[in-house]
């Protein structure tokens, strides 16, 4: 079962812009669990993306987290339009096949609290994690998420588990990490990258991440993904202009081999009645509304005109072609450089 690329009457497309989106390999730095769900998949696929980094836990306890890798894994095995996804070359037979390609993620390691437990990372690798968050937002045993004041860094004992993460395939996803956190674990990973983060020069927020430390992924082989989150591009309704001076910024840094995106969509609750954020987004946009907006405002704040949902992202292509990146540069940017990253660090 395969599903067309979907390009209607919101989409302002050229015919380049429109071929070279359907033949790109698409990769979503950032896509939360319930793509998982047909009705999900099915807009991924029509917006042309073959593969994305999907949540499987936030900062979940270690019950928790086993029960989400258990209840997703099983959504997989049963969809004929999803593939579980631990290769580059996955990656690639997953769009051959008209598939949705799910790359597992974490965006925090709170199921992780002593060293007797590093045996959770490596299980969950055998699972199929390929992107391990260190910190979401608040400060765990590791070090301090962005939400912090103190922006104390990494615990000794996040050092010990980075030291176990480099001997394994996997990417350690800064994003939610606090500025000391994600300089000190740049230094010290094999595999450091953020999914979903924009520029903290063009757009100063704990939740964007700095020149130094961008410079310092690169170095190693990382990535950085742009995000559409509303408040990580403006205070009021962010625009597709300002998602791209994001991409412009670090292309300008670091080259078009080290930027994706990672576009961190929230469909599902935006056309849910009554939003119900979960625990985690309650708690932060509480204390950090200057970071992420007011909590009022998940699931009812708009993502970036031109690109407010996932069946616009050729649009995104379209932007691209607009500001004079090439062809190649574009493959590259709308996945070819995740993929590069993944072969690199997990195979």
């Amino acid at each position: 079962m395969s599903v067309t690329a979907h390009f209607a009457e919101e989409l302002a497309v050229d015919e380049r812009a429109r071929r070279v989106h359907q033949s790109s390999v698409v990769f979503d730095g950032l896509a939360i669990s319930y793509v998982l769900d047909e009705k999900y998949t099915r807009r991924c696929l029509e917006g042309g993306v073959n593969a994305a980094n999907v949540t499987f836990a936030l900062e979940e306890n270690w019950d928790r987290t086993l029960h989400n890798f258990e209840r997703y894994l099983s959504k997989i095995d049963k969809s004929p339009l999803l593939t579980l996804c631990t290769t580059a070359d996955d990656v690639v037979a997953a769009k051959e096949k008209g598939k949705l390609g799910i790359v597992i993620g974490t965006q925090g390691a709170s199921m992780i609290e002593d060293p007797d437990q590093f045996w959770r990372l490596e299980t969950m690798t055998r699972l199929g994690l390929r992107f391990l968050g260190l910190a979401y937002t608040t400060a765990n045993a590791l070090g301090d998420g962005c939400g912090e004041k103190r922006d104390a860094g990494l615990t000794y004992l996040g050092e010990e588990l980075i030291a176990l993460a480099n001997t394994l395939p996997l990417m350690l996803d800064l994003s939610h990490c606090g500025h000391r956190t994600r300089a000190e674990a740049a230094a010290l990973s094999r595999a450091p990258v953020c999914t979903h983060s924009n520029s903290d020069q063009l757009r100063p927020n704990g939740r964007n991440t700095t020149d130094a430390t961008v410079k310092a992924m690169a170095a190693k082989g990382g990535m950085v993904g742009v995000c559409g989150l509303p408040q990580s591009l403006s205070d009021d309704t962010p625009t597709l202009d300002e998602l791209l001076n994001h991409i412009d910024h670090y292309v300008k840094l670091v080259g078009v081999d080290h930027v994706g995106i990672g576009m961190d969509y929230v469909e599902s609750f935006q056309e849910s009645t009554t939003v119900v954020a979960p625990p985690s987004v309650v708690t932060w946009r509480t204390r950090r509304p200057d970071i992420f907006g007011p909590l009022s405002a998940f699931g009812r704040q708009s993502y970036p005109i031109g690109v407010e949902v996932v069946r616009k992202l050729p649009n995104l292509t379209q932007g691209l072609f607009d500001r004079g990146y090439s062809e190649s540069d574009v493959k590259a940017l709308l996945g070819g450089s995740w993929l590069r990253a993944m072969r690199k660090f997990c195979g």
